[in-house]
């Protein structure tokens, strides 16, 4: 699953997912009547939280359609792709660039350990 967004609503869908995920939203918690739900990595099912520096990242999209994406739930302001090279190149930080290169990170993330991707889109 893969949650793409132009926005600054990461706190939320993580908080409504998350518990939804693990079982204690108050619609899928077991209570009530309501199903109990739980995809937390538990009973043998895929985990499909969102983790943070795991599964979520910001797409940078520059001229003549250079694009990265860097795993890290902080978005950055840079004018140029050689300015975001430089501040990420001594940082412990996960940097894709191209297209056919987030697509593999991407396809391997959901198909092994966590199943769900957060993506903050570039607005520009």
């Amino acid at each position: 699953m893969i949650f793409s967004t132009f926005g600054s609503d990461l706190d939320l869908i993580e908080l409504e997912f998350n518990r939804f995920c693990n079982g204690t939203h108050p619609m899928y918690d077991g209570n009530n009547g309501t199903t109990l739900v739980k995809f937390n990595g538990t009973d043998k099912t895929k985990d499909y939280r969102i983790l943070r520096n795991v599964n979520i990242g910001n797409i940078y999209r520059f001229e003549h359609d250079d694009v990265f994406l860097v795993i890290e739930d902080k978005r950055q302001t840079f004018q140029s792709a050689l300015e975001l090279a430089d501040y990420y190149k001594s940082k412990p930080i996960k940097v894709l660039r191209g297209h056919h290169e987030i697509y593999i990170y991407q396809n391997s993330l959901l198909d092994n350990k966590n199943s769900t991707l957060y993506l903050q889109e570039d607005y520009k």
